[in-house]
């Protein structure tokens, strides 16, 4: 544990908390950190472990990220994601097995030539990244 008294160590350079001077403010203080934790739902004291199976449904395994849902409307290519928290990478490839487009993150709507095509991937933290899904506007 740390705590300073800043009225004369603004620069917090002095450890102050096994000082007995300061043991009510430090229980005092620990009394608002629990209430904090318990407050805000605080996962600070949960193991990794815990947090992922909780994440997870309670599987072992990462669950995988659902295919984007790629779509074209009015010329805007439009890209969806199915699962809840996932963020949306895509890059624009101008020709057959042509990979030399930069990965984007989806954001709106966007415009793109006939002929090209998109591919997209999702992907959420803690979770197996979705295939990568084509779509080509023609």
């Amino acid at each position: 544990e740390e705590l300073y008294a800043l009225d004369f160590d603004s620069l917090e350079m002095r450890n102050v908390s096994s000082n007995p001077a300061y043991e009510k403010d430090l229980k005092r203080l620990r009394k608002v950190l629990e209430e904090w934790i318990i407050q805000t739902n605080d996962w600070g004291s949960v193991p990794e472990s815990k947090m992922l199976t909780q994440m997870w449904n309670g599987k072992s395994e990462p669950p995988v990220t659902e295919d984007p849902i790629v779509t074209a409307r009015n010329g805007l290519i439009a890209i969806i994601d199915k699962t809840e928290g996932a963020s949306i990478g895509y890059q624009i490839v101008r020709e057959k097995n042509d990979q030399s487009g930069s990965w984007r993150v989806y954001l709106k709507p966007f415009k793109i030539p006939k002929g090209n095509t998109v591919i997209a991937v999702a992907q959420r933290i803690g979770y197996q990244r979705s295939r990568e899904v084509s779509f080509q506007l023609r």
